[in-house]
């Protein structure tokens, strides 16, 4: 074990962090690289999640017996890291060993690797894959990254720790202590390899957690887990004290939050990762050669959201059992690269949108300087910057080569900027704008097209002990306000008043039987407040987001909180226009809770 021996010595809280400079690093290149590639990629769709939900131990072993014949024999890793470089992206992180507990590497610890006698591929000169990987994205000039499962449906002991297995066993980190040693010390040793075998490691990319430890800002509530976990984030920044490491089953020490196949409504409040696959469908592996892919133009877009959002684009890949991607795949990053080399600097390095709304499309910032990404063109050629408090002093169209100064002026509602009648770019135009100081907004919110209001939960101001914006977790979607349970909470919004008069007050929230009965008030702006009581929406029998959270054989019913359904209130009347708030707040509550609040919206009523 050398220093990495059990301690009951105090947490050095400073050094198990990860080092912001590092971390700013690694925000600052926004676009990187999600390879998912095991023997599962023979199976045609891949779906590593059926080896423990849909079949018996007879039918797993068929899963395990893959590697048996798993021969990539057109596996070329210099293809791959010249198309990543290509579509602009600074990173990769690629699959160590997934769930199945294969290793795409040349572990001493297990037999169940790529490397293994018997296996097809082991003599190739890239039979570790991981090693070959390195080298050649190494050699382009992109970060590295590894991910690890922290769990292990293969090793002896791993099933029992892993929820989704049907033997997940959670009583036996106690019940059997031994057995949870060998599995944490199994872990740790295939991490110090990982981590001293294949030179500087830039990224530790965790999937799932181990029994206990929580994914997210949380401590790991059991003291035995914790303190291996605490020892594998030691381990992390001695080894590799430059890597940065992301959030699921590290404590509180993970350095960025990983929610997938989304992009939170908002962003995240500190440095976030979302991964999406390039193909469509379900799942991050090879899905056969019928499946679609998105377009340049989508991943465009997708990569324009996560960066005005503050956040990074895994993209992810899911090679064929060959080696060879899927012509979609490499058209898709190719169409991304073009665009990326006209556009790279609206996305490198800059921050989030100072903008919580814009009709047309994106923005990101850097210093004084807004990029504007105009996702759909306005048909009188003029771009209004809604809220927008800083006085231009130039603007202009990042493709144009003659760097031609575009016409602006004021407006009603904020600058409004002269940009011509057709799109710049056949994919999405940016606009620079260059201002007089750092840009400030003022961000209310404002009537649509049709007249209402919209106020999502993700606008709203909160004012509370506890009560707290969801934002999601890896696959659970949030987007709600939850933690309602005082009758001094207050949630509001600030909006603009255009037209003055009648307006429907519908809310969509979330309740459970036992918890209805509470009553709450509306405020909304000049008009007289309403009062109002909470319904049920869900019993407690049902499902969560159509994703089942019971224990496989362990009879417990799903939860369903978070079925919301509209509730229409009363009729307010607005005197004046201007800037006005909409507030609720508790005045009494069933079972010490309100509901889980979605949004608000403010319909006009014929006049």
């Amino acid at each position: 074990m050398g220093p990495y021996v059990r301690s009951s010595d105090p947490v050095d809280e400073a050094g198990l962090r990860v080092d912001p400079e590092r971390l700013k690093a690694w925000s600052d290149a926004r676009l990187g690289l999600f390879v998912h590639w095991g023997p599962w990629s023979q199976t045609g769709i891949g779906y590593i999640w059926k080896m423990v939900g849909t079949t018996s131990a007879e039918e797993r072993e068929q899963y395990f017996r893959l590697s048996d014949t798993f021969n990539p024999v057109d596996f070329d890793p210099t293809v791959w890291a010249r198309a990543a470089r290509d579509a602009g992206m600074k990173y990769v992180v690629f699959v160590t060993k997934h769930h199945d507990g294969f290793n795409n590497y040349d572990t001493r610890l297990s037999n169940h690797r790529i490397t293994a006698p018997g296996v097809p591929f082991a003599n190739h000169r890239h039979a570790d894959l991981t090693r070959a990987v390195i080298e050649a994205f190494r050699a382009e000039g992109l970060a590295i990254g590894l991910y690890y499962s922290h769990i292990d449906w293969h090793h002896p002991d791993g099933r029992f720790f892993s929820h989704s297995h049907p033997e997940f066993d959670p009583t036996r980190v106690d019940r059997d202590p031994a057995a949870w040693r060998r599995f944490a010390d199994f872990q740790k040793g295939q991490l110090r390899e990982l981590l001293t075998n294949y030179g500087k490691i830039d990224i530790v990319w965790f999937d799932i957690h181990w029994p206990y430890a929580r994914t997210g800002q949380g401590r790991v509530t059991h003291p035995e887990v914790r303190r291996d976990v605490i020892e594998m984030v030691r381990m992390i920044r001695t080894l590799q004290p430059d890597a940065i490491f992301n959030d699921r089953g590290t404590d509180v020490y993970g350095g960025f939050t990983t929610p997938e196949q989304r992009i939170p409504e908002t962003g995240l409040p500190d440095a976030w990762e979302t991964s999406i696959t390039i193909t469509n469908e379900r799942g991050y592996w090879y899905k056969g050669e019928g499946v679609s892919s998105k377009t340049p133009a989508q991943l465009v877009h997708t990569l324009v959201d996560v960066a005005s959002k503050g956040g990074n684009l895994l993209l992810n890949v899911g090679p064929r059992p060959n080696g060879t991607w899927i012509p979609g795949e490499h058209a898709a990053l190719a169409g991304l690269g073009k665009w990326m080399e006209r556009h790279g600097e609206s996305i490198y390095g800059t921050e989030r949108s100072p903008f919580l709304d814009l009709a047309w499309g994106r923005a990101t910032m850097r210093d004084q300087r807004l990029y504007l990404h105009v996702f759909e063109w306005p048909t009188d050629g003029v771009l209004e910057l809604t809220g927008l408090q800083t006085p231009i002093v130039e603007a202009r169209s990042v493709s144009d080569p003659a760097r031609r100064p575009l016409a602006f002026e004021s407006g009603p509602r904020g600058p409004r900027l002269h940009v011509g009648f057709a799109p710049h770019d056949e994919i999405t135009t940016v606009i620079a704008v260059d201002l007089e100081g750092r840009p400030e907004v003022k961000n209310h919110l404002r009537e649509q097209p049709d007249g209402r209001f919209e106020l999502p939960a993700a606008r709203a101001r909160l004012s509370g002990e506890k009560l707290s914006y969801n934002h999601g977790s890896a696959t659970r979607h949030g987007n709600y306000i939850e933690e309602i349970v005082s009758k001094d909470d207050r949630v509001s919004w600030d909006v603009i008043v255009e037209r003055p008069g009648g307006y429907r007050v519908v809310l969509e929230y979330a309740l459970q039987t036992g918890y209805a009965g509470s009553s709450f008030g509306v405020r909304v702006g000049d008009a007289e407040p309403l009062s109002a009581t909470t319904r049920a929406t869900a019993t407690w029998e049902g499902s969560l987001l159509s994703v089942p959270t019971n224990t496989p054989g362990k009879g417990q019913p799903s939860d369903n909180r978070w079925t919301f359904k509209l509730h229409e209130l009363d009729t307010v009347y607005l005197k004046q226009a201007g800037e006005q708030t909409v507030t609720i707040e508790p005045e009494s509550l069933a079972n010490g809770y309100l509901f889980y609040l979605k949004r608000v919206q403010l319909i006009p009523i014929a006049q």
